[in-house]
């Protein structure tokens, strides 16, 4: 874990050159001023290819650094854990993610307190590509009851065991 520090994108790029931990599945660079061009060189990189957790939260990423993610470059092959959580994140974000059939083996997914609104609770709850999730953490995302709307009545979401919502302005009717 590398959490806690300032790596900023050279770090990311300095970590994807790595070839120190051939067969590593869990990296945390949570908090170290990380923007997309630092997770774009992290995720292009073989060296991150046996990665099963990545958490970059608390990072500048962006609806760019979403994108990475979801991109043909990247070379991670069966991630299941993503934390994406304060990361500046919006619904063209997700939309970049979850269109990507990398995502198809994402057992959790934390995108708590970014900006993703009803619209991006629409465009999770409609991708195929999360059918696997079995844990979502949505808190503080301004669904508002169109987003939760989706959400509980999604088709692909069948398998999700956990599903955290608070704080999104939600009301009952």
């Amino acid at each position: 874990m590398l959490h806690f520090n300032k790596l900023g994108d050279q770090g990311g790029e300095a970590v994807a050159a790595s070839t120190a931990f051939p067969m590593l599945q869990t990296l945390s660079l949570s908090h170290n001023n990380l923007g997309a061009e630092g997770l774009r060189a992290l995720v292009a990189s073989a060296n991150v290819a046996t990665l099963k957790s990545l958490n970059v939260s608390f990072n500048k990423l962006g609806d760019e650094g979403a994108k990475a993610l979801g991109a043909d470059a990247m070379k991670i092959q069966a991630l299941e854990r993503l934390s994406l959580r304060k990361t500046g994140l919006t619904a063209q974000g997700v939309e970049a993610l979850v269109a990507s059939t990398k995502m198809k083996h994402l057992r959790e997914l934390n995108v708590r307190q970014n900006a993703l609104q009803a619209d991006g609770a629409k465009v999770l709850a409609a991708s195929p590509n999360v059918a696997s999730l079995q844990s979502l953490d949505l808190g503080l995302n301004k669904l508002g009851d169109a987003g939760v709307k989706a959400l509980v009545t999604s088709q692909a979401l069948l398998k999700l065991q956990t599903l955290i919502l608070y704080w999104n302005d939600i009301e009952v009717e």
